[in-house]
């Protein structure tokens, strides 16, 4: 009974520090959140390409102005305002946003930071 009641314990402390962990990672997740909402709010773009590891399905970040509007929306990324990279397809998965290029040529070319402006007229 002693050994199952210190396994417990350690089982205990384990989840608490478990726990204590995931609160810093969400709060830094939150600060992150943050910095993409006052670039985006600054410089009027929509979002940003976080990561192209997946070239078909590229993990983005998706101003909250916008947000609501992601169902299939067409998007342009830039590189810089006067260099067009490309199209995609906004789609939201629970609670992120992802960009699925227009072709695997534009894909290619995609890198993260480059820029996201909707086109909430243009659906396909």
């Amino acid at each position: 009974l002693k050994n199952a009641l210190t396994e417990s314990q350690n089982l205990n402390d384990k989840l608490t520090e478990a726990n204590f962990l995931l609160s810093e990672k969400n709060l830094i997740l939150e600060k992150m959140y943050s910095y993409f909402e006052h670039l985006a709010l600054e410089s009027g773009d929509s979002g940003y390409i976080i990561d192209i590891t997946n070239k078909e399905k590229l993990l983005v970040y998706i101003s909250p102005l916008f947000s609501q509007e992601i169902d299939s929306t067409f998007a342009y990324v830039f590189r810089k305002s006067d260099e067009l990279i490309g199209t995609l397809i906004l789609i939201k998965e629970g609670d992120f946003y992802y960009g699925i290029p227009s072709s695997n040529e534009i894909a290619q070319k995609i890198k993260p930071g480059d820029k996201i402006i909707l086109d909430v007229h243009k659906q396909e």
